[in-house]
């Protein structure tokens, strides 16, 4: 039995360790953070970068208002997973009874999904 094409060179341009995740992270820290800790504003802006990927300042200025409204998070852990709930649009509290309604819907398409 052989292993065509089974040595470490074979595809070029890719890392060369034999934990790929180590050695790309590796790459962004030294090429690209400089192996400085970055808060998340800046990492964000280095990894789109990395990415050749802007985003507007119109999406940053609705980003950062969105999080300023301080909304009210509800965290629901069941068996084998945690639920996070929070209010869509300008309200800032979440009902249990919104809760529910959203527990007990079957979602079958994604305008099912809109109209719950």
């Amino acid at each position: 039995m052989t292993k065509d094409g089974w040595y470490e060179g074979l595809q070029l341009f890719t890392p060369s360790t034999n934990n790929s995740l180590k050695a790309t992270n590796r790459a962004i820290k030294d090429e690209d953070t400089l192996s400085d800790r970055l808060v998340l504003s800046s990492f964000t802006v280095v990894a789109l970068s990395i990415q050749n990927t802007t985003i507007k300042l119109s999406d940053w200025t609705n980003g950062y208002n969105w999080a300023k409204l301080n909304k009210q998070v509800i965290e629901k852990e069941t068996d084998n997973e945690i639920m996070y709930y929070l209010p869509a649009k300008d309200v800032i509290k979440i009902s249990d009874k919104e809760i529910h309604r959203y527990d007990n819907a079957k979602f079958n398409s994604f305008d099912t999904f809109k109209n719950v």
